[in-house]
């Protein structure tokens, strides 16, 4: 079997990302503001059961974290404070190029 050398032009794939995504209305935003301030709300200020109070802020604590290392490091323009900093958009770049939308792998992988 001959082997193929794989060469992605970043650009094209970030370009490609972009254009599948669009941005939630108004309404949505607004519901979704409104929920997650409410269940914080009640996750600070509940004094009934303490273990789920610590489930939720600890599960918005980290998913929060997963959202900037995402947003601002995996998917940093090239030169970007996120580029320098690390070279993770590179290979999570490439991550898009091979994996289907439903998150299944191409054939071949």
């Amino acid at each position: 079997a001959v082997e193929e050398e794989l060469t992605i032009d970043r650009e094209d794939v970030v370009d490609a990302g972009r254009a599948t995504f669009r941005r939630a209305g108004f309404e949505t935003q607004a519901a979704a503001t409104l929920t997650t301030s409410s269940l914080l709300g009640f996750a600070v200020l509940s004094d009934d059961l303490p273990a789920i109070r610590l489930a939720i802020l600890t599960y918005g604590v980290w998913a929060m974290g997963e959202w900037v290392v995402h947003r601002f490091f995996m998917h940093a323009k090239k030169g970007s404070f996120g580029d320098r900093v690390t070279h993770l958009n590179d290979l999570h770049v490439t991550h898009h190029v091979d994996t289907n939308k439903d998150m299944t792998m191409k054939n071949g992988f």
